[in-house]
């Protein structure tokens, strides 16, 4: 089997680290492990490729080869160059091409952008949304990453039922291994922390909800506030004015600290010298935090709603993600009750090896299989 895949979230420098980044990288390399599979690499639309056999991509750009095909229902301009050389093209990244004589399967990891449109960017946000509503139907099938996805992918792309497909993320077994003391210390130093931090990570966006995590935070004990400070990792993203005035502020008191930006391969030391991971956001699609943070061994304080449920099971201290009070005694317990550390580690650990990305690869390919 011949799979075209699209791997522009793989090899942008500021999309990689992204769920959506990861889970690309990782079912690439999956994929390409794979017997009797050859995976042809999409880089993108707008010539971006190597000009070489082991790579290609689009020569236009996604928006004008996508107007062009809304209006004259004609495939995307370069797909007569790829039915020679694929049999299914792998949408990872909502960028669908419509393509009559290859199928397509298309990664839906949320509905975000169309039912909570306030909490996506701004930028020419109703021309989007109507281009993920219209690009979707061009799927053959369609693969959202929890089942608390599929009623949302139904009623806001509306397509079938029987067209989308569950297939869970997963997780590197490099999270599994522990950091050496050196590699901890040289990291803290490096970053100017000291260990058992409280650590959130994620774009900082509306549905992430720091500003209430920054309340609760402020509703602990001073000397556990003290003790176990919040971590913040994530870059400035967009709709959060208020929210970065209270980081600011927690910061400048010696609550707080943010770090725009932290390589793929110092993430595992910053988790595994985190206190607990609190992950209160507001809508998921998965959540791949929570999994990381599990296979790191620590604890986790997580929102009740959305996907991270789903994901987390039993695994982790669950909170009402809109009411501050019952989040900072989430938080309180979490970080001083030796008992529940304990469990709550322990579950981690059984639930991270329910996840793998070679298990995901799996799933994959037999939706490749179905639509051909």
């Amino acid at each position: 089997m011949r799979v075209g895949l699209g791997v522009v979230k793989a090899i942008e420098p500021q999309a990689a680290a992204t769920g959506i980044g990861v889970y690309t990288l990782s079912l690439w390399r999956e994929l390409s492990r794979a017997p009797g599979l050859s995976v042809l690499p999409i880089m993108g639309f707008g010539g971006h490729a190597s000009g070489t056999d082991k790579s290609t991509s689009f020569p236009w750009s996604y928006g004008l080869s996508a107007a062009v095909s809304m209006m004259t229902g004609l495939s995307f301009r370069g797909a007569r160059l790829l039915e020679n050389k694929i049999d299914v093209y792998h949408a990872t990244d909502y960028w669908i091409p419509r393509l009559r004589r290859i199928r397509v399967v298309a990664t839906l990891h949320d509905a975000i952008a169309l039912s909570h449109p306030a909490w996506a960017t701004p930028a020419r946000r109703r021309a989007k949304n109507a281009l993920l509503k219209s690009s979707a139907r061009w799927a053959d099938a369609i693969i959202t990453v929890s089942a608390a996805m599929v009623p949302e992918i139904i009623e806001h792309f509306g397509v079938s039922e029987d067209r989308v497909h569950v297939v869970h993320n997963g997780i590197s077994s490099d999270w599994f291994v522990r950091v050496t003391p050196e590699q901890s210390r040289a990291t803290m130093k490096r970053y100017g922390i000291e260990p058992g931090y409280i650590l959130t990570i994620g774009t900082l966006q509306p549905r992430k909800n720091l500003g209430r995590l920054l309340a609760a935070h402020t509703m602990l004990p001073e000397d556990l506030r003290r003790s176990h400070p919040l971590l913040v990792v994530g870059s400035k993203g967009w709709a959060t004015e208020a929210e970065m005035a209270m980081l600011s502020s927690a910061v400048a008191r010696g609550q707080a600290t943010w770090l725009q930006h932290v390589p793929t391969g110092e993430l595992s030391t910053i988790f595994q010298n985190a206190r607990a991971l609190a992950l209160p956001s507001l809508y998921e699609g998965f959540g791949l935090p929570l999994v990381e943070a599990f296979a790191s061994g620590i604890p986790v304080m997580t929102a009740n709603t959305s996907a991270l449920r789903e994901v987390a099971d039993d695994a982790a201290l669950l909170a009402d993600p809109l009411d501050v009070r019952e989040m900072a005694d989430a938080l309180r317990r979490i970080v001083d009750d030796p008992a529940l550390r304990t469990h709550l580690v322990a579950r981690g650990n059984k639930r991270a090896a329910d996840f793998s990305w070679e298990h995901c690869a799996s799933q994959t390919i037999e939706i490749y299989r179905k639509v051909l």
